[in-house]
């Protein structure tokens, strides 16, 4: 299964998406699957590649309101975990972050609720560990301060991989960020940045990384 974390910095003016790579089963979703952009959209997912990849067919790349697809995937998901249980086949639980890349709004899709994303989340395998990983970030902000006053900057880079390295030691569902690397995004109005980080030899060194922007 994949963790992804979504969270605000520099006053709310940013968004930051990170997933590892890892592929544990075979049902789940392929690291080239694990985002699509569907026109102003972008939707990260951590569950079943069958699921995934059955709504994101079915999604248009036209839509404007993130909160009408919010509810499109919500509802399609519900009908197909329905519709498979009545087959007696299992699916591996989905949960969706969905990003407005024109507006810097995003939904969590979880458990049949679909609420904004105001501060900080994670969806995937890292959930139960969402106080823990809150905290590494958390540390970087000014006492009494929140998480989305955090600048962008080398030090917030390097906490995404030690907030991985956790949780990669807390769940083997998640890849290790110097085994596997991270796909980063950053949106900010109107615009995104996708990155990856890889590493060039010694996985126990954190600060010999590449921080490769994707075109």
């Amino acid at each position: 299964m994949t963790a992804i974390t979504a969270f605000f910095v520099e006053d709310g003016n940013k968004l930051v998406v990170a997933s590892d790579r890892q592929v544990t089963y075979d049902r789940e979703i392929k690291e080239k699957d694990k985002f699509f952009n569907k026109g102003r959209f972008y939707i990260f997912c951590s569950g079943s590649e069958d699921v995934y990849m059955q709504i994101i067919l079915e999604i248009s790349n036209n839509r404007s309101s993130i909160a009408s697809l919010a509810n499109f995937i919500n509802s399609r998901y519900t009908e197909i975990v329905a519709t498979t249980r009545r087959l007696e086949i299992t699916n591996d639980e989905c949960s969706f972050i969905v990003v407005d890349k024109n507006r810097l709004k995003a939904r969590i899709i979880r458990r049949g609720t679909y609420p904004e994303l105001l501060d900080f989340d994670i969806i995937g395998a890292g959930c139960d560990y969402t106080r823990d990983v809150y905290e590494i970030f958390s540390k970087l902000a000014p006492t009494g301060f929140q998480l989305k006053n955090i600048k962008w900057n080398a030090a917030l880079k390097h906490n995404i991989l030690e907030a991985y390295l956790y949780l990669s030691s807390k769940q083997p569902t998640v890849g290790h960020p110097a085994i596997f690397g991270l796909d980063i995004f950053v949106f900010e109005n109107p615009g995104v940045k996708h990155f990856k980080v890889t590493f060039d030899s010694d996985i126990n060194n954190f600060s010999n990384y590449n921080f490769d922007g994707v075109v």
